[in-house]
């Protein structure tokens, strides 16, 4: 007789249990980590996305008094049109993303990033998917992790 309500009790319990799990994994991914900031600025560098700038720490978005974030994206436009290809077709989508967190204070820290590129119509064209393996130098302004030097010899 009960047998109806227990179901009701049990899935009833099971929503709410899912339901304060996934507020919980949001708050979780809110949070900016080092980790996060290379993986988004890697992922916007390899497809020539302006928003890297965002991740780039202020010292390292200008040389010589030259847009650096500006100067790449221009640079890679004009190897496309070299090419006859437009920009899209230049960029490269980052797979099997990993993040080791070598060395962290309040301040700064060292984020090693390991991934594979590839382009976009790889089953088109020949171009195989590389390997990235490089280690980052990240340093926090204003509350958010931003990436130093000349990551990716950008």
């Amino acid at each position: 007789m009960n047998e109806p309500r227990d179901k009701i009790v049990t899935v009833t319990l099971i929503f709410l249990l899912s339901l304060f799990l996934q507020v919980m994994f949001g708050f979780a991914d809110v949070r900016d980590t080092p980790n996060k900031a290379a993986a988004e600025f890697a992922k916007s560098y390899f497809c020539f996305d302006k928003a890297m700038a965002d991740r780039l720490c202020e010292e390292s978005k200008t040389a010589d008094d030259t847009d650096v974030v500006g100067s790449y994206i221009y640079r890679a436009e004009n190897e496309a049109r070299e090419r006859g290809y437009s920009l899209f077709y230049m960029k490269e989508s980052l797979y099997h993303v990993e993040t080791h967190l070598l060395n962290e204070n309040a301040t700064s820290a060292e984020v090693r990033l390991v991934c594979q590129t590839k382009p976009p119509l790889q089953y088109f064209f020949t171009k195989k998917s590389s390997e990235v393996d490089e280690t980052l130098k990240l340093k926090k302004e204003n509350g958010v992790w931003k990436v130093c030097g000349r990551p990716f010899s950008l």
